[in-house]
């Protein structure tokens, strides 16, 4: 399957109009510390594509989907540089909440998508524990945190340095050549 089939198949799913219209907003760009860096509205547009593509190839559920998509819009809006960064995962979650772009209420979607941006920006083998979550399904929430690293991961041919050993799925290594052609289609 070539890249632009990859991009008609989320249009086709209604992904494109449920998710990536909220990154053409007028206020998008005022989340972002620098909305035309390497951390703003581009790479956010970028990893939220990945991560649709990434839903679709691994036949998530319209529920872990809207994880990894508002995941993908708000995981960087904390950042204050461009920097290594272990923080700024915690500072988006808060910025999302104070901005009232997504929903404090403690239940399990949310629990997984805090989960997910939190620990987004931390190394594999350091996460948070699970147990300062309401998360059940913690199989779940881990699935879809790897998954959504990978997404993130994959924009890094932005600053070539995709290293493609650390992506943790197979798919994941198969969309390469899309986030390749994102980076140049995404203006």
């Amino acid at each position: 399957m070539n890249n632009k089939e990859i991009l008609d198949i989320l249009r086709e799913k209604g992904y494109m109009q449920k998710y990536y219209n909220k990154t053409l907003q007028e206020q998008f760009s005022s989340y972002f510390f620098k909305p035309y860096g390497i951390h703003g509205i581009l790479h956010a547009k970028r990893v939220l594509l990945l991560s649709l593509a990434l839903s679709h190839f691994n036949n998530l559920s319209e529920a872990n989907t809207a994880i990894l998509a508002t995941a993908s819009l708000y995981h960087d809006i904390g950042r204050t540089n461009d920097g290594v960064c272990f923080e700024h995962g915690k500072d988006s979650i808060q910025k999302a909440l104070d901005l009232g772009l997504i929903n404090g209420d403690i239940n399990e979607e949310n629990e997984i998508l805090r989960y997910v941006i939190i620990n987004h920006c931390l190394p594999d083998d350091q996460p948070e524990s699970l147990d300062k979550y309401s998360i059940t399904n913690r199989e779940r929430a881990i699935e879809l945190l790897k998954l959504f690293k990978d997404s993130d991961g994959l924009d890094r041919v932005r600053i070539n340095d995709l290293n493609v050993e650390y992506l943790r799925f197979p798919v994941s290594k198969n969309l390469v050549s899309f986030a390749k052609y994102l980076l140049k289609e995404i203006k």
